[in-house]
């Protein structure tokens, strides 16, 4: 009798086995995290003011979350950055050193990496050397209901900052209204809808058209509140657009 039970055991544990390795679910094992992807750029000399506040983009996905820290501070004579990390009650804390890091001088560089295994629901805080640089709170409130204004950041190999005219948010429409040279908003209309950590933009005009590719409120972002502050934000390869905006009484 005893081998029987166990043999039904034993077919019930490989029936959920296998069970889990066709579901590819959050619900099943994903093993232990891991950090891969990392690429840097080379050593700047200057950090540009306008990264300061700013210089980390975190973007989760179904297979774990991306992150890009602008301005990471190195020696001068490292050739590459090594990425740790631990996650340990719903805080991630990661490390990012550039090695070696023998030289005197200093400079500052680009990095992205991606860590599997890490979904946002089960994040409380990102932490990288120590500084807090996302929070599960952050999404809590406010709103997007209301008028806005502030700057346009276009990260790539060189940094380009527009300054934002004026963008409205009512119900699930949106407005920008902006001069033509100041504001990647310019004159914008369309619809939005926001779900979870993401706002989906549907654009119905948007003008000058050939601005449109890069500027214009379209397709997914991730979002942000920290403080006053609105952060809307779109990875595009090694490029990120962040539209930082504050809320105007």
């Amino acid at each position: 009798m005893k081998v029987i039970k166990f043999f039904f055991l034993a077919v019930f544990a490989g029936m959920m086995f296998a069970s889990c390795n066709q579901m590819n679910c959050e619900d099943c094992n994903h093993g232990t995290p891991q950090v891969s992807n990392v690429t840097f750029t080379e050593c700047n000399n200057e950090m540009p003011t306008n990264r300061a506040d700013n210089n980390v983009v975190v973007v989760f996905t179904n297979a774990g979350v991306n992150i890009t820290h602008y301005g990471l501070e190195v020696h001068c004579d490292f050739d590459t950055v090594l990425v740790t990390q631990n996650f340990h009650n719903g805080i991630l804390n990661i490390t990012e050193i550039g090695d070696p890091a023998d030289a005197r001088c200093l400079c500052y560089t680009d990095v992205s990496y991606t860590i599997s295994g890490i979904f946002q629901n089960n994040v409380d805080s990102i932490v990288i050397n120590g500084n807090v640089v996302w929070t599960a709170g952050q999404q809590n409130t406010p709103t997007f209901e209301g008028a806005w204004s502030g700057t346009f950041i276009d990260m790539c190999s060189s940094v380009w900052t527009l300054y934002v005219g004026k963008i409205i948010f009512s119900k699930n429409l949106y407005f920008g209204d902006g001069d033509r040279f100041e504001a990647p908003a310019f004159r914008s209309s369309g619809t939005f809808l926001v779900n979870g950590n993401t706002v989906t933009f549907t654009n119905t005009e948007f003008t000058p058209a050939d601005w449109a590719q890069y500027y214009a409120l379209v397709s997914e972002y991730t979002y942000r509140f920290n403080a006053d502050t609105l952060y809307i934000e779109r990875m595009n390869q090694n490029r990120a657009f962040v539209y930082k905006l504050t809320k105007q009484n």
